[in-house]
């Protein structure tokens, strides 16, 4: 039992101690601050009813969260070793005071209307070598509507000295740094939604009847095999 207690203990030990040196800044390097944050030309207004939505997973350090962004809003992912997501949906199809997700969860989101925007942002801390004198990044991200998607792309980076350099600014375009996520592409506007329901609604009333009867002909409209009963 003794024995046993004392190996308990070291591994206690171990895992303290590896938590400590994870947060514990690597020797000859500087901390660098990096802020991010999200904008377009609408203040976010990116189409009529969508918002962005930013995420980062649950871990050793505090719970998982989703908030909105918002014009000028620093991105965090909590804890450094969390995972951080940029998601975006439609207004009158996601509530965000009404979805429930694990706090716990160290996966990505999972509802049916929220769209991944990008995975490749990353905030939190960095650490350069001690000689490095840059000691600030400021980066922004733009967000765009095009060809029925919501898009994403690196717009500016402000580096901020700690010596004589003067700060450095440079601009991008989307060819340049576009990193929307592949899948959340959606060639659907609410108004596209809202016609395919009805389709989709007329169908199975169609499809209800068709059942009540073995006679009649069957035509091709917009995609859809209609029965006309006799």
């Amino acid at each position: 039992m003794k024995k046993t207690t004392e190996i308990l203990v070291f591994i206690l030990l171990i895992t303290v101690c590896l938590n400590l040196s994870a947060d514990v800044i690597p020797e000859d390097s500087h901390e660098l601050e990096r802020i991010l944050t999200v904008e377009d030309t609408e203040d976010l207004e990116i189409y009529p009813g969508a918002t962005v939505y930013g995420y980062h997973t649950g871990g050793k350090v505090g719970d998982a969260e989703v908030y909105e962004v918002k014009p000028g809003l620093e991105l965090n992912k909590g804890y450094k070793n969390n995972d951080f997501y940029l998601y975006w949906a439609f207004d009158d199809l996601f509530d965000l005071s009404s979805f429930n997700y694990d706090v716990n969860s160290e996966e990505p989101l999972s509802h049916p209307e929220l769209r991944l925007l990008t995975d490749e942002i990353n905030p939190g801390t960095y650490y350069v070598d001690e000689d490095d004198p840059l000691i600030k990044e400021e980066i922004t991200y733009k967000v765009y509507y095009e060809d029925s998607t919501v898009r994403i792309y690196k717009s500016k980076l402000v580096k901020t000295y700690n010596d004589d350099t003067p700060s450095k600014t440079e601009d991008f375009s989307p060819e340049e740094t576009d990193i929307t996520a592949d899948n959340s592409n959606n060639n659907e506007t609410p108004d596209e939604l809202e016609e395919n329901d009805e389709k989709n609604d007329m169908a199975v009333e169609v499809s209800d009847s068709s059942n009540q009867s073995s006679g009649g002909n069957t035509v091709n409209v917009d995609g859809c095999s209609i029965l006309f009963v006799e």
